[in-house]
């Protein structure tokens, strides 16, 4: 942390450009960017984007085993909603250079950034309804907050659709663990995911501002 403020005390135009964003300009082109500015950009996007896309494989197979029709529809459209903000993030990195096909199916499996949430296998949909309650609350505290404070404009307002589709998971995900303790074996899982969908965030006092 240290360095970085170094750096930007010590870099004219970097200096130049945080003082122009603290006053609550919003960049709209990439040209306008320093090479520390978009370094940061672009990686909190990569995250973002990869982030979505992985859900696919982790909550479609809660298809297969939905109780009813209309459970089978609500996680499709979930899944349908991901693979939309996927696309939003996607189309916002070519404007880096990034071409999406290439990203999305040349890359090592070791290079896409994840929700620790999504390593765990979900087994069926009972475990994938907790881990989109909790992982899509912690995700929207995340990506408010972007859209409240994000200086490159284009990024906050592709945030302000995900957020509102995002919206239609509050209620839910507001639970806590305790919330789904009149089904055993949802309660088993809420206790197990609520651990894992907390650590998305630094420990309180460590520094991180969504703390």
């Amino acid at each position: 942390m240290a360095t970085a403020i170094k750096d930007i005390q010590e870099d004219p135009r970097e200096r130049a450009l945080q003082e122009k964003v603290a006053t609550g300009y919003q960049l709209e082109d990439v040209e306008e960017m320093t090479e520390r500015y978009r370094n940061v950009l672009v990686n909190t996007v990569h995250i973002a984007a990869d982030l979505e896309v992985v859900t696919l494989p982790t909550y479609s197979p809660a298809i297969k085993t939905s109780p009813t029709l209309e459970d089978k529809i609500a996680i499709a459209a979930a899944c349908q909603d991901e693979l939309g903000h996927a696309q939003m993030m996607y189309r916002i990195l070519e404007d880096f250079g990034y071409d999406t096909h290439s990203f999305l199916f040349d890359r090592d499996p070791e290079e896409w950034r994840t929700f620790q949430m999504l390593e765990f296998p979900h087994e069926d949909y009972i475990e994938s309804v907790v881990s989109m309650c909790y992982g899509d609350r912690a995700g929207y505290i995340t990506t408010v907050d972007l859209e409240e404070n994000c200086s490159y404009a284009p990024f906050a307002r592709s945030l302000r659709k995900v957020n509102y589709e995002e919206t239609s998971m509050s209620p839910t995900a507001n639970a806590g663990p305790g919330s789904f303790s009149i089904n055993p074996r949802a309660a088993v899982s809420a206790f197990r995911k609520w651990s894992i969908s907390i650590s998305r965030f630094a420990p309180p006092g460590s520094g991180c501002p969504t703390t």
